[in-house]
């Protein structure tokens, strides 16, 4: 008889077993965010900012103008940026990606900044957008708010093209796609592992099963055993493994929370009985005298192999096909952005197209500013951390259990 005092033991060791994967993990975490911290390419910002005044309009009710979101509207155009592309000789795509502005409105101020792991590159770059943002809005023809319109329609059509064009691809990919997941969450297939775990910790209960009841059905002279390649080409697989598919596509587009997934669990379980049964009356159809125990356990079996080899082929693609999702989404929500911004920067302008001219005063010149932006070894040692400690909990999960 087990001493409580065992037990105690048992508890004790498991808990202290556990605690090592996390903190192991831990470490490990940080060490990977310092490493990667030393390691990254530093990155250079450089700054500028400008003084924008209210100024008075008879376009809007109150009487009175701001020129910052135009402005700003002005630095994410296309227009700007082709104008700074060949003047410097790079890429439009580069300078959209090392360009950006903030706006405060209380202070009526607006920062321009670049960004690039070149410090040259990123002063070079704010300082011909400092300089052409000036001459696009000193140029002869309609009044700076009415020829900044004009601009921002092209680039909000431009734009709208590109949006059309990045959604395409990423709806192409979800559908091409094996896999439901979430591009927001590369995390994923931590979930898809757990599952395949647990199938084949099924599948070797199931494996002990069958051994004993073979030993009993030869001991009772007993057919034991299924003809050689019967298991390999089932029909009713592909039956359950849409029917897998279709559980998790909904899981993931439902949330574990949803009331409706309960219904989505029942058809699963459903289709997994119906193939269990099925599979176990063409076993003993195809294998005469088979024991019917060993029928229903070889159709469990084949279920769970089933089951087994839909998560991992999960496994295997999630972390690839999630980092895709995520660049494509990335990409369209990027657009989105700056879309939005070039509408809210288009307002301003039709409202201040009475305007005939709009001046800004530079309160500090381009400069670059000395250290690195993406060198936070305090930020990134901490993430780390907190990564081990989740990684580490799941695997502990996994491996000991709740």
């Amino acid at each position: 008889m087990a001493h409580p005092s065992d037990d105690i033991d048992f508890y004790a060791r498991a808990v202290r077993a556990r605690w090592k994967w996390v903190i192991a993990f831990a470490l490990l975490g940080g060490l990977i965010g310092w490493a990667y911290t030393s390691i990254i390419p530093p990155v250079y910002i450089a700054k500028a900012t400008l003084l924008v005044p209210t100024i008075e309009s008879k376009a809007t009710p109150l009487g009175a103008f701001s020129p910052l979101n135009m402005l700003r509207g002005l630095v994410a155009s296309i227009e700007l940026q082709n104008r700074v592309s060949k003047e410097l000789g790079l890429p439009r795509k580069s300078v959209e990606s090392m360009l950006d502005s903030k706006a405060e409105l209380s202070k009526n101020q607006l920062e321009l900044t670049a960004t690039s792991q070149s410090k040259d590159a990123a002063l070079r770059v704010l300082q011909s957008a400092n300089k052409h943002l000036r001459d696009i809005a000193s140029e002869a023809g309609l009044g700076t708010a009415g020829r900044q319109a004009t601009i921002l329609q092209r680039a909000i059509e431009e734009r709208e093209k590109e949006l059309d064009t990045a959604t395409k691809k990423l709806a192409a990919y979800q559908r091409q796609s094996s896999i439901g997941v979430d591009p927001t969450n590369p995390a994923s297939a931590l979930y898809y592992k757990a599952q395949l775990q647990d199938a084949k910790s099924k599948l070797g209960a199931i494996e002990s099963q069958l051994s004993v009841r073979r030993t009993q059905a030869r001991e009772g002279n007993r057919n034991a055993e299924l003809p050689t390649g019967l298991t390999a080409n089932l029909p009713e697989r592909d039956a359950l493994l849409a029917a897998e598919f279709a559980y998790e596509t909904a899981r993931r587009q439902l949330g574990d929370s949803n009331p409706e997934l309960a219904d989505r669990k029942a058809e699963l379980d459903s289709a997994r009985r119906r193939f269990e049964s099925e599979v176990s009356q063409r076993f003993l159809a195809a294998a005469e005298g088979l024991d019917s125990d060993i029928a229903g356990l070889e159709a469990r079996k084949a279920m769970l192999q089933t089951q087994s080899d839909f998560w991992g082929r999960l496994s295997k693609n999630a972390p690839r096909q999630a980092v895709e999702l995520m660049k494509l989404n990335y990409e369209v929500e990027a657009i989105s952005s700056v879309l939005k911004g070039l509408r809210d920067s288009y307002d301003d302008a039709l409202q201040g197209s009475s305007v005939e001219s709009v001046n800004w005063t530079i309160l500090s010149q381009p400069r670059l500013q000395a250290t690195p932006i993406n060198k936070n070894f305090g930020l990134n040692l901490f993430l780390g951390v907190m990564l081990g400690l989740f990684v580490g909990g799941a695997i502990s999960i996994v491996k000991f259990g709740a």
